[in-house]
């Protein structure tokens, strides 16, 4: 990766990588018509980023086969995934948002969060496995391993 992404570009490859976990957890092809309609972008726009994705090492891209995370997108796009779903918890837990401004908000925000603040909303939730939805929260280094 450039030493320096602008932030709107981090943004979209943030979006792309955790989507891509959402979808199997990264280590399965994913069809890229099948990302496209996850993303709600067009097809066309979705190989274009494939492409920066491979050239920065997070994806493996198979054209007509698919797209697959690489560790190093795997890493990032988990990372991105579990400050969403803490974000989430904290804003509906400590702030009492409602879900769908909780939601749009942690959107806006995991791109932001350092791995100081990721350590200490989740010591301060409990080291949640599950997120205020049910879904699995991915471990940090933070969390208990038993």
């Amino acid at each position: 990766m450039p030493a320096w992404t602008p932030a709107a570009e981090q943004e979209s490859i943030d979006e792309y990588l955790e989507t891509l976990c959402r979808m199997g957890d990264g280590h399965e092809l994913v069809k890229t018509g099948d990302l496209a309609a996850a993303i709600e972008t067009s097809p066309a726009a979705v190989s274009e980023m494939l492409g920066k994705l491979a050239e920065r090492g997070y994806v493996e891209h198979a054209p007509y086969k698919g797209v697959r995370l690489t560790d190093k997108g795997r890493e990032r796009g988990r990372f991105i995934l579990r400050n969403h779903r803490l974000l989430e918890m904290w804003l509906l837990s400590e702030l009492k948002l409602e879900p769908r401004r909780a939601h749009e908000t942690a959107c806006a925000m995991e791109h932001s969060v350092v791995p100081e603040f990721d350590r200490w909303l989740c010591e301060r939730l409990g080291h949640p496995r599950r997120s205020a939805k049910g879904k699995e929260i991915p471990r940090g280094p933070c969390c208990p391993r038993a």
